[in-house]
């Protein structure tokens, strides 16, 4: 019996598909596989190409062979069928977007396709998700910004833009955290917190320099070449304060931080379509 889990997305979706993964084969004394296939394919489905990400980190879990894979889970986009069956489980397949759903031990061996994004399942394991999510290596140049983010009063600032703007799907479905939202979270900081040091991590630095209205000695951390997801989302989660956008990357960078007095700043709204976000936000994040 063994418990595999889709992976696909960018690593902040990865992060909550294996952190389900891990409750379940916990559960079940079952061994945890990955499905990677995601990545290898040639076509997107209209989403921006991205790359397997938590090979960086020491997880407990294999790689899924072909002959692992239930038949279903090899036809390409399969997943479009299978939304419009909601809940659906049989012979333990379970699709379902964003929520745990119903999973029957009995049906085994067990296959997850979804993005899982609730809190529920995370805390369950948190103690063993904290353990694996350890970086493997941290290269050189970014060690020098590490130690001034641990050396401050650091405050992380997520600004997610890219796919969010020029991906019509993703721009439809979360929209974009304006300049507003930005300055409101900043000075909601600063009016409770001194000395803070700000270090922002975004896909597009430009226009976070022209609209975010930030302290001269801020650092903008993905000028750093080459630039790493895993090692970025690292850095984010040892300041002691975070500021996150719409975006899962920056949840787990937030989520992952141990900072006992951390404060945490998160968009009311994480989507245009009214879906609601409560099921992933923890207690005492503040939500603008």
């Amino acid at each position: 019996m063994s418990v595999c889990v889709k992976i696909k997305g960018g690593l902040g979706n990865q992060l909550f598909q294996y952190a389900l993964g891990k409750k379940i084969s916990k559960d079940l004394g079952a061994p945890l596989l990955l499905d990677t296939s995601y990545y290898s394919q040639k076509s997107f489905n209209g989403n921006d190409p991205r790359e397997f990400e938590l090979g960086g980190f020491d997880l407990k879990a294999n790689k899924a062979k072909s002959s692992d894979l239930p038949i279903l889970a090899k036809i390409p986009f399969a997943d479009r069928l299978l939304k419009r069956l909601p809940k659906l489980s049989f012979t333990g397949m379970l699709y379902e977007e964003h929520t745990q759903g119903n999973i029957d031990p009995k049906k085994t061996p067990i296959y997850l396709d979804g993005y899982w994004q609730t809190l529920s399942h995370i805390e369950e394991v948190e103690d063993e998700l904290r353990k694996d999510l350890v970086l493997k290596n941290i290269p050189d140049t970014y060690k020098p910004i590490l130690k001034e983010i641990r050396s401050s009063n650091s405050v992380s600032i997520h600004v997610r833009r890219g796919d969010y703007i020029t991906n019509s799907k993703n721009k439809n479905l979360f929209g974009e955290c304006d300049r507003e939202y930005y300055q409101r979270a900043i000075e909601k900081l600063q009016d409770e917190t001194k000395e803070l040091r700000f270090f922002v991590f975004s896909d597009d630095i430009k226009w976070a320099e022209e609209n975010l209205d930030l302290p001269k000695n801020t650092e903008y951390v993905d000028k750093i070449s080459p630039n790493i997801p895993a090692v970025s989302m690292y850095l984010m989660s040892q300041c002691k304060n975070h500021i996150i956008a719409n975006s899962t990357f920056s949840w787990w960078g937030a989520w992952l931080s141990n900072s006992p007095s951390k404060k945490v700043i998160a968009p009311k709204n994480w989507y245009i379509n009214g879906w609601s976000s409560k099921e992933m936000m923890p207690k005492g994040w503040i939500l603008l």
